[in-house]
């Protein structure tokens, strides 16, 4: 039996941040459906792992999400009793000052904070009991070259009370200059959960092959730290932990050799035994949301056969198919042979080159597992980490019914200039399980604080974002060419809702460093009309040129933010943070709609529509008419009857348009369309999808609007 390490990251020291050490952590968008419970008006929440012995601290940020999009009687404002569990300077119980609904209380462990005491020379974890609903945390642990944040588990009462648990951590490994602590707390006795001890046994499936390791008894209320290269040097694989105690979890820390310039967070995956109550044999399909080998990044990623532990799965050997969907996608990659107990990784540059997307890796057999991390190419900074999800056999084709889920990101800032939140949101519709694709735009709506007092900003609605593709944005420069403003001086949470079906996301929280870079930031307009010279860091005074090339059915029109005119290529001088848009024009019309205003007493009601024609030349639509607005209920209870267009009548939209008008380049028009909603309740909500036409029929088009009232 191997003693208990005195501290999981022992051997860093405090460094001042170099030009390129840039702190990163990610955290994956949770799914959330309409409505979402908050029957208990209580919510608990569980931080794994917490430290504050120098260099290291944690920050911790406590959200509460019962301000959305969705039910406004949902929204309670409370306070949440923090417990604290493990060694070193352990605070007694505290309360903290009560959080708005729609707001966060962040607070840095060393320092305390909104109603909580500092608590220097910590480690273990803490329990919020949130006297609101829908609570939501994330523990960032961070050193000034560092950051790894792990999402707080939210805890459903009555806790269960099976034993041994059995937790599977992905991906370890102790070579090439890396090793992987790993902490694992034992939370009985905390949130309802009856006391329990015992030790753990950690069973290695990898290389080289290692025999188990079992630890001394875990007292309720503790935290057993260890590392890789302790219990099993030179090895890399995947580790299961059973633990013979109640309320068993953890984390593991992917980091180089001495917790300098990389660590990656992991969280690992709770068992349910037996692992093979799925039909047998079948096939594990993983999903990477965001993936990317370009501008200077790369995506290490690994694949484990986990038909090998110690829970009696029957052994299975199989290989993997991976499928790319985004930008420069390839043809499908096979792996070789993944045997029972053994761990595949590769770079995605090598798999897919200059490729940006979500993949999907479909593993003969069953029981696959995987994890993925992103970073500058090279490993010299730091990088953000994801864990695959799984995709259940029973849901191939995927489930595109309606309400689409929504997405919520917790814990995304820009608050201070040296920290900066990037969002990725993939529309995974596509693949090949034959999933009915859907397109549309993301409603992205703010909930937090801005650090300069002003408001938060308002919803804002992204460009269509096809079937396979990405938007992508961050919070101190947004993304002019996919729709999205900037909103220097945000953080909060983010709930975003698409009407597509499938979208998934990440936020990626980077540390900007101090000192003499500056950051620039690239992008087109429209999506889809060319390509730029790729953005990122550079030194004070650096000289950038700057090109486009046009794609096919596009020609270059001029370039907008801090570089100007029609010729190409331009210098831009760092001297400060940029921002460079390469604008091109369609050789055809582009038309969207927009509800820009309603009026009138219910039912009937007057809704304003407008077209505008985005385009920057000589492309003309001419004879612009709408030609159907149709209505498609969401949310609230069913109108009876559903709502009618009541003019322009008769006859109804098709066959009787409304007439816009010829709408040269950049030029909008608008007409009135009446709808009775006779039928409907207040609380009736719809997606609105508005049909076009111009230019004699040759062109046409749709525009879909979620989420309206009427």
């Amino acid at each position: 039996m191997l003693r208990r390490a005195a501290l999981i990251l022992c051997s860093a020291a405090s460094v001042s941040w170099a030009a390129d050490s840039v702190p990163v952590s990610t955290q994956p968008a949770e799914i959330i459906t309409q409505a979402r419970s908050s029957a208990s008006g209580h919510s608990y929440l569980l931080f794994p792992y917490t430290v504050t012995n120098p260099p290291y601290d944690t920050e911790i940020t406590i959200a509460n999400t019962s301000l959305d999009t969705f039910l406004p009687a949902h929204w309670q404002s409370g306070t949440c009793l923090l417990t604290f569990r493990g060694s070193g300077t352990v605070p007694a119980a505290q309360t903290t000052a009560t959080i708005a609904a729609g707001k966060e209380l962040v607070f840095k462990m060393s320092e305390g904070g909104g109603g909580i005491l500092a608590s220097p020379n910590f480690q273990g974890y803490i329990t919020a009991d949130c006297s609101f609903p829908l609570a939501r945390g994330i523990a960032t642990i961070f050193t000034p070259t560092l950051a790894l944040s792990q999402a707080a588990e939210v805890i459903t009462l009555p806790r269960p009370t099976t034993a041994p648990a059995y937790l599977l951590f992905q991906f370890v490994t102790n070579q090439s200059g890396f090793d992987t602590p790993i902490a694992i707390a034992n939370t009985s006795g905390d949130l309802g959960l009856a006391s329990s001890q015992g030790p753990c046994t950690f069973y290695f499936y990898g290389s080289p092959p290692h025999g188990t390791v079992i630890t001394d008894p875990i007292s309720p209320g503790t935290v057993y730290t260890n590392t890789i290269a302790f219990m099993a040097p030179g090895f890399e694989g995947y580790v299961i932990a059973r633990c013979n105690f109640r309320g068993a979890t953890g984390l593991a820390i992917v980091t180089d050799l001495g917790a300098h310039n990389l660590a990656f967070s992991e969280t690992p995956e709770r068992l349910t035994i037996p692992r093979t109550s799925l039909p047998w044999p079948t096939t594990t399909r993983l999903l990477f949301p965001a993936v990317t080998n370009q501008n200077g990044l790369d995506t290490p990623f690994s694949l484990a056969n986990t038909t090998s532990d110690p829970c009696g799965s029957p052994p299975a050997t199989g290989n993997c198919a991976l499928s790319f969907f985004g930008e420069n996608a390839p043809v499908p990659f096979v792996t070789p042979t993944v045997d029972p107990g053994t761990v595949y990784t590769n770079l995605l540059s090598n798999v897919a080159p200059n490729f940006q997307g979500y993949m999907i890796a479909e593993c003969g057999g069953t029981l696959g597992r995987g994890w993925a991390i992103t970073l500058k190419a090279g490993a010299t900074v730091d990088g953000g980490e994801q864990t695959p999800e799984i995709l259940p056999p029973n849901w191939i084709p995927r489930d595109t019914t309606l309400p689409y889920p929504s997405l919520l990101f917790t814990g995304v800032t820009n608050w201070r200039n040296d920290l900066d939140t990037k969002i990725t949101i993939s529309n995974t519709s596509r693949d090949q399980y034959g999933t009915p694709q859907s397109h549309g735009s993301c409603t992205i709506n703010y909930f937090g604080d801005m650090a300069n007092g002003w408001g938060t900003p308002s919803p804002q609605v992204s460009a269509d974002i096809q079937a396979g593709q990405q938007l992508s944005f961050s919070l101190s420069q947004g993304n002019l060419a996919q729709g999205i403003l900037a909103t220097p001086g945000f953080r909060g949470y983010i709930i975003t809702d698409c009407n597509f079906a499938l979208a998934r996301g990440l936020a990626t929280v980077t540390g900007i460093p101090a000192g003499d870079t500056y950051l620039l930031t690239t992008n087109v307009y429209p999506p889809g009309g060319g390509s730029i010279t790729p953005g990122g860091w550079f030194h004070a005074g650096t000289v950038v040129t700057i090109d486009a090339v046009a794609n096919a059915g596009y020609q270059f029109h001029h370039f907008s933010g801090h570089l100007s005119g029609s010729a190409h290529p331009k210098n831009v001088i760092m001297s400060a943070p940029r921002n460079v848009v390469a604008n091109y024009a369609a050789l055809v019309p582009n038309l969207t709609a927009s509800i820009s205003s309603k009026s009138g007493l219910a039912p009937a009601r007057h809704w304003s529509i407008t077209l505008t024609n985005h385009v920057l030349a000589t492309a003309n639509a001419n004879a612009a008419q709408i030609t159907g607005v149709a209505l498609t209920q969401t949310f609230g209870a069913a109108c009876s009857p559903p709502p009618t267009i009541t003019d322009p009548a008769p006859p109804p939209l098709p066959t009787n348009p409304l007439p816009i008008g010829n709408l040269a380049p950049g030029a909008f028009a608008a007409a009135t369309v009446t709808i009775n909603f006779s039928g409907c309740g207040s609380s009736a909500r719809f997606r609105a999808v508005i049909s076009f036409a111009a230019n004699g029929g040759s062109y046409s088009g749709s525009t879909t609007l979620n989420n309206q009232y009427y």
